[in-house]
């Protein structure tokens, strides 16, 4: 499980270095509950999908922190966790929403053959990676 975690801690790294949007558009990838599962290690998304599971669980498929914990303990801190995981979201996804009005209305504003389109807005992207990784235009 450690290492799940710590290989998803790496690829959001990557999305930063690559640039601020990049980041943004993975973490709003990652909010969409029905496009990101990780069932397979994630204990909350785990439990949401097998409704026996908690009832179930072995000590060595706990986290540290809830090994020890009694079924009850455990289940209400999967629980609790699920809870500020859907308020995240939440946040996230209205964030996402203002984050494209505001792009939407600058783009508006700009209009006619300055106006960005995904063209631009690739070729941006290309020659601002190109010149971290030393190139230049």
């Amino acid at each position: 499980m450690v290492r799940n975690i710590n290989k998803q801690m790496l690829q959001d790294r990557n999305a930063e270095v690559q640039s601020a949007a990049n980041a943004v558009e993975r973490t709003v990838a990652k909010s969409k509950k029905n496009a990101y599962k990780n069932d397979h290690w994630d204990l909350v998304d785990r439990a949401e999908k097998d409704v026996n599971f908690m009832a179930n669980v072995r000590e060595e498929e706990l986290p540290t922190e809830l090994k020890g914990k009694s079924k009850e303990e455990i289940k209400k801190a999967v629980a609790q966790k699920s809870a500020e995981r859907d308020k995240i979201q939440k946040e996230i996804e209205e964030l996402s929403k203002k984050r494209q009005d505001f792009i939407d209305a600058e783009m508006k504003k700009r209009g006619g053959a300055d106006a960005d389109d995904i063209g631009k807005a690739i070729e941006k992207s290309i020659l601002e990676l190109g010149k971290k990784n030393g190139y230049s235009s």
